[in-house]
């Protein structure tokens, strides 16, 4: 039975439980009755220990239902059983039918300490879960006066390349890369693959789903969060590092050398622990989109529909959520003229309306095609105008369709 083993002639059994390996003495020297005293910890939890063993059938069962039905993305599944385990050792409920609203609300006010909004997301995880397996229909009631705050963490440019350096490993450098490069979002980066990076025309193409064979021989759906594959121009000093990363890289960019659910190399704690190092603990993986759309915004030399096209995300996302000013002499001299640019190609694309929506359609799929024929090494690569044209035509035609 995997995890037994012997120490001084007695059967010692090692297990993980709420994400802690632990090992406990089987008491006995006959294997099979070592193998029936590991049946029970894994069936009843070990004493003293609150079980995980309920918890983890329902999670699982939980996790591969949404999956299915396509309510999950395969990153979500991780953060998700990860938020339910951490919740369920912490309560230290032995099955979901206990968990009471008073569980809730104390774990809930813990959380909220650090961060409001990060709170409120653990908690609606927890609370779905606990709906979907018809239990506990109660909701814990939040503060009228307090609201999620903003994400205001921001690495700029010259602090981030700090960050690369100090970084001990290249796979690690690679998310760092992917992160403050490309703005790639944590679930892109984990599932990206060599071929998303055409090196000879520096650009990185995030496809909007691929079925993909993980390390461990998993087929998983990747779908990205806005569902629409889109294209990032790679910098010149990304594009030097994937010339050598990537040429020892098969199948997947980041391979776990550990054991884990997908065989991908989960960074999310050497990333906090590189946090801790520079001095900023509160900097999450996602900061690093942020901190990519607020550089390219205020750099002035972008306009807001390119950034729009190479983020996936709505001029009024990027302005709400994404984009913080920085107050600093120039600055703002070089936010407006980006905002000046992108006044210029929307009236240009005004013109284009003006000729009607098929006209429209119509340059939209010839911008596509011809896009898509260079890529595959046929034709001539767009001009820099045809390439924000096209950009601006797809930003507008996305706004089409959520009206629809």
């Amino acid at each position: 039975m995997k995890g037994l083993y012997r120490q001084k002639r007695t059967w010692w059994f090692r297990f993980t439980l709420a994400g802690k390996q632990h090992r406990v003495s089987t008491g006995t020297r006959d294997e099979a009755e070592a193998i029936r005293v590991a049946e029970k910890i894994l069936r009843d939890g070990p004493e003293g220990k609150a079980s995980t063993r309920v918890w983890g059938g329902s999670i699982d069962a939980y996790c591969d239902r949404k999956l299915k039905a396509g309510k999950f993305r395969p990153g979500t599944v991780g953060r998700v059983k990860s938020t339910l385990r951490v919740f369920a050792a912490q309560s230290e409920c032995k099955t979901p039918e206990d968990v009471k609203l008073s569980h809730l609300e104390d774990y809930y006010n813990s959380r909220r300490m650090k961060s409001e909004a990060g709170a409120r997301s653990t908690l609606a995880t927890i609370q779905a879960f606990l709906a979907d397996v018809g239990l506990l229909r109660e909701r814990v009631e939040f503060d009228p006066g307090s609201k999620p705050e903003r994400c205001e963490v921001v690495v700029y440019r010259e602090d981030s390349e700090r960050w690369i350096v100090a970084a001990p490993r290249d796979d690690l450098k690679f998310v760092l890369y992917c992160g403050f490069h490309a703005g790639m979002r944590a679930g892109e980066i984990r599932y990206s693959r060599p071929p998303w990076f055409d090196l000879r025309r520096g650009v990185l193409t995030i496809p909007a789903k691929e079925l993909q064979t993980t390390p461990n021989g998993k087929r998983v759906l990747c779908e990205i969060k806005d569902r629409e594959s889109r294209s990032i121009p790679l910098t010149p000093d990304f594009r030097e590092f994937l010339r050598t990363f990537l040429a020892d890289c098969r199948g997947h960019c980041l391979v776990s050398k550990l054991k884990s659910d997908d065989g991908l190399y989960d960074f999310r704690r050497p990333f906090w622990n590189l946090a801790k190092k520079m001095g900023r603990p509160e900097v999450s993986p996602h900061a690093m989109r942020h901190s990519w759309i607020t550089e390219l915004c205020n750099s002035g030399n972008h306009s807001m529909q390119e950034v729009a096209a190479w983020s996936g995300d709505t001029l009024e996302t990027i302005e709400r959520h994404y984009w913080h000013k920085k107050v600093e002499p120039g600055a703002l001299d070089a936010t407006f003229a980006g905002k000046r640019k992108g006044a210029e190609i929307l009236e240009k694309l005004d013109k284009i309306l003006a000729a009607g929506v098929g006209d429209r359609d119509g340059r939209l799929r010839e911008l596509k095609a011809r896009e898509v024929a260079w890529q595959h090494g046929v034709g001539a690569e767009l001009t820099r105008e045809e390439q924000i044209e096209l950009a601006g035509l797809l930003y507008l035609s996305s706004i089409e369709r959520s009206k629809g």
